[in-house]
């Protein structure tokens, strides 16, 4: 019987407006980098973000970008303090709608890769959906990274179930799906871009579409 929903916080619940890559795409304006190359960098470089960087500080991810794209100079963390004073989020559409429905029968959680300066608990209270989670596990605070099997084992043992009684929602193949899925959750990529669409494995472009899986409370 599934008891619990855990979910992923950035690209599943919450979203950062402008997104990071836009508001560091306009800090390096004055370089002349085009925007294709700039998002051809941020892209392969996101794709080995925590499996090379997880020890490391988020400046030391934009460092990477910049050396990609041929520009000198130690200036990732002096671009980390910009982007930090410019970051906002924003939920989802449907995200708060959701939280309040499964609240009513299942335990909710988050398990996230989360490095950056700002507490993910003081932004989830901003947008009101803190109350909703009787767990927060956040990579930056116990030092384990997606999809490494500790930090979802973390979140269970602070709510006392197994991956078997679980859902979990993401939106990364690797750190999410896989990372829950080798470790026996009931594990769903949200691909609201559709930028997935090779992968065979379940998918939803949107919360609500969990609904329908939680319907059937098992389809492995």
């Amino acid at each position: 019987m599934i008891k619990g929903v855990l979910f992923d916080a950035g690209g599943t619940l919450i979203r950062m407006k402008p997104g990071s890559d836009e508001i560091m795409y306009d800090m390096i304006q004055r370089y002349k980098i085009t925007k294709e190359e700039f998002f051809r960098a941020f892209k392969e470089a996101r794709k080995y973000r925590y499996r090379v960087y997880s020890k490391d500080s988020y400046s030391a991810f934009i460092q990477s970008i910049l050396m990609k794209l041929g520009i000198e100079g130690e200036i990732g963390k002096k671009q980390y303090v910009v982007l930090m004073e410019r970051a906002k989020f924003i939920r989802y559409p449907e995200t708060l709608e959701v939280l309040k429905n499964l609240s009513r029968n299942y335990i909710l959680g988050v398990i996230s890769n989360w490095d950056l300066e700002l507490n993910l608990d003081s932004i989830f209270e901003e947008l009101r959906i803190r109350k909703y989670f009787s767990v927060i596990v956040v990579s930056k605070d116990i030092k384990i990274s997606k999809p490494d099997p500790g930090i979802f084992l973390e979140a269970l043992k602070k709510i006392n179930l197994t991956p078997h009684q679980c859902f979990y929602i993401g939106d990364d193949p690797y750190e999410d799906f896989y990372g829950a899925n080798n470790l026996g959750f009931i594990s769903i990529l949200i691909d609201r871009g559709n930028r997935y669409g090779e992968l065979e494995c379940p998918k939803i472009r949107d919360l609500r579409e969990i609904y329908a899986y939680l319907e059937k409370d098992s389809f492995l």
